[in-house]
């Protein structure tokens, strides 16, 4: 039979007063030049409705060709059929993929869904000079059906594939997609509005005898005022944000008010009759307009208590808050003041964490990580040091089981190639590392030697009874440790920033790993470790053999065990006058000066902070205060 295309059937015929009773077709790829002439009773009843008219006009049909003394005409004419497979369906229209890969789209009244075996009509529309499906029915499933999902799962077309793969292997890419899109449900709590939290603090007589009693010359020192202000309002922050934890939460800092007891030369919170808190707070400083840069948070000393009933130590959990740096008319709400950042708390940390992160490092002799001040007194913890309980993660948790059952109960051919992930476009690699489940061999072949390296040093990280997410701390670490062993290698394939297509499951990097990040400390440091790896040969970083790593942050190296330490990764610990402490972040080598004491510069004009006893300080401090004078 032919092939051809209705060009006019029937219709009302305005000069005749009648319906006309034929029409014509074009033919297919045929070496006829002329259109076919076709009667309507050599058209089905049924098929005529669908041609009548203008709706007709591009429908594709079948039919014989019969010869006569006026020419050729067209008999037992049938609609042309195609099958296909139902790719999606929503609002009456969808789509229809076939065996010769392609789309078509269409319309129907009848419900549909994807994977519905179809058969249809096709009409070519020369408006868009397209093909559109018409007529479109649900028909039993054949070998025919197999054969064009088969088609569509390895269509180079990624629209035509995409639907496909994410059905052939639909378990798979719901658990990732969940572990994905999976929210926080306890973030709401970690922050709380600046005005109201303090407003707490100031209508509170207990809380306002609380401050005065930590320091007197708040009546007197607008600066220590608001400083302690702060202080009770990160402790109110923790509180509330136990209590939507669900513990039994007891204050027990204003105990040095009310005299309760003695518990609050321990901790300044009690959960479920056990467990302490101290609260730690520590406020933006001047060069922190993107929340980055920060003070540190001081510990004078890390409390332990004793029970009655098991003679142990038990430790006491720091908790840390970052607050905005505000002036005292601010906090008493005597002004106004838009776009500051809320008070939040950015996680709790544990001195146990300290035996985690020298377990990651193992015994090398290239990198030593001096965590040595953390156990004295005044120590300063960075914020990497901080993250959530288990119980913050409890939907992540949740799925990273779910998919762990799942995963044992397949084989690698169960779970898509790399190609058809790629061709969906979704990132399973954080879920994978999260559960600490080895990547398909497939996989392995696809990554560039490094990225396994790395990837399977996250799987392996020791894992801690007591916890099942990997923490921010041991990413950091894990990072740091990997960077320096490629600096080592100078492994031209490498790049600091091929962290971020493993550890973010979008481009928003905001949680690497699922791990809540608020200050997004990863993407931050894996972009310090660019700009080190950039800079590498016109520093000579690549002849630095031994590295030590302060806890925090700072990062030293030397070229030979006789040579002194250069710093390589810092923050400014300078004061400006007049303003508070810098904050600079990151201070980087071969980006800032280094100063002839072997650390880095601050490059903020108004600082140029190196360390407090150094000459050198001292002469660039007094001509930063000369041309100040100059200028007032």
């Amino acid at each position: 039979m032919e092939t051809g295309r209705i060009i006019w059937f029937g219709g009302f015929n305005r000069k005749l007063q009648k319906i006309n009773d034929y029409g014509f077709i074009t033919l297919e790829e045929t070496d006829i030049d002329r259109d076919i002439y076709v009667k309507r009773r050599e058209i089905p009843e049924d098929l005529q409705i669908l041609l009548e008219g203008e709706k007709g006009r591009g429908v594709y049909v079948c039919f014989d060709l019969e010869e006569d003394f006026k020419g050729s005409k067209a008999i037992n004419v049938k609609l042309k059929t195609y099958t296909g497979v139902v790719v999606s369906f929503l609002w009456k229209t969808g789509k229809i993929a076939t065996k010769s890969d392609v789309f078509f789209h269409f319309e129907s009244s009848e419900p549909l869904s994807f994977g519905d075996y179809v058969c249809c009509g096709l009409c070519h529309t020369s408006e868009y000079d397209k093909k559109e499906a018409i007529n479109v029915k649900k028909i039993p499933r054949d070998d025919e059906y197999e054969e064009i999902f088969n088609i569509c799962v390895n269509s180079n077309d990624s629209e035509i594939a995409t639907p496909f793969i994410q059905n052939l292997y639909k378990e798979f890419f719901q658990i990732v997609s969940n572990f994905n899109n999976s929210d926080y449900p306890y973030a709401q709590h970690l922050q709380e509005d600046w005005g109201k939290l303090y407003k707490e603090v100031r209508d509170n007589e207990d809380d306002k005898q609380l401050i005065k009693k930590w320091e007197a010359a708040i009546e007197t020192n607008e600066f220590k005022y608001a400083q302690m202000v702060s202080a009770r309002g990160a402790e109110k922050l923790v509180i509330k944000f136990s209590c939507a934890f669900g513990y039994q939460v007891e204050d027990i800092s204003i105990h040095q008010i009310t005299e309760q007891s003695s518990d609050w030369k321990l901790g300044d919170i009690r959960l479920d009759q056990k467990t302490l808190l101290d609260v730690k707070n520590s406020r933006f400083t001047v060069n922190s307009k993107d929340s980055k840069a920060y003070s540190e948070f001081c510990v004078p000393e890390f409390k332990h208590k004793r029970t009655n009933k098991d003679k142990k130590e038990k430790e006491v959990y720091i908790v840390g808050v970052l607050s905005p740096y505000l002036q005292k008319q601010f906090i008493d709400g005597e002004e106004k003041l838009k776009g500051v950042e809320n008070p939040k708390i950015i996680g709790v940390f544990y001195q146990r964490l300290l035996e985690e992160l020298k377990n990651i490092i193992g015994k090398t002799n290239r990198l030593k990580i001096d965590l040595s001040r953390l156990g004295n007194s005044n120590s300063y913890l960075p914020h990497w040091l901080f993250d959530y309980g288990d119980i913050f993660y409890e939907k992540q948790i949740e799925i990273v089981n779910h998919f762990k059952d799942f995963k044992t109960k397949l084989s690698d051919g169960k779970i898509p190639s790399w190609e058809k992930i790629s061709i969906v476009g979704i990132k399973p690699l954080p879920l994978f590392i999260l559960a600490r489940e080895n990547l398909p061999k497939e996989w392995e072949s696809h990554l560039p030697k490094w990225k396994l390296e790395f990837i399977n040093s996250l799987i392996n990280i020791p894992t801690s009874p007591k916890k099942k997410i990997i923490s921010l701390s041991h990413l950091y670490i894990s990072i740091l440790k990997h960077f320096l062993q490629m600096l080592e290698e100078n492994n031209p394939e490498y790049t600091p920033q091929g962290y971020l297509d493993i550890l973010y499951e979008n481009s928003q990097r905001n949680h690497p790993l699922k791990i809540y990040d608020p200050l997004q400390t990863i993407q931050s440091f894996c972009n310090t470790l660019q700009t080190l790896w950039e800079n590498r040969e016109k520093t000579r970083l690549t002849e630095f053999r031994i590295f030590k790593f302060r806890n925090e942050g700072i990062l030293q190296g030397k070229k030979a065990s006789n040579e002194s330490w250069k710093t390589i990764i810092a923050y400014c610990g300078g004061k400006i006058k007049g303003k508070g402490k810098c904050g600079c972040s990151p201070l980087i080598f071969g980006r800032e000066k280094s100063c002839s004491c072997g650390l880095l510069i601050c490059p903020k004009e108004e600082c140029q902070y190196c360390k407090q006893s150094c000459p050198f300080y001292k002469e660039r401090k007094a001509q930063i205060e000369k041309q100040r004078l100059e200028r007032s």
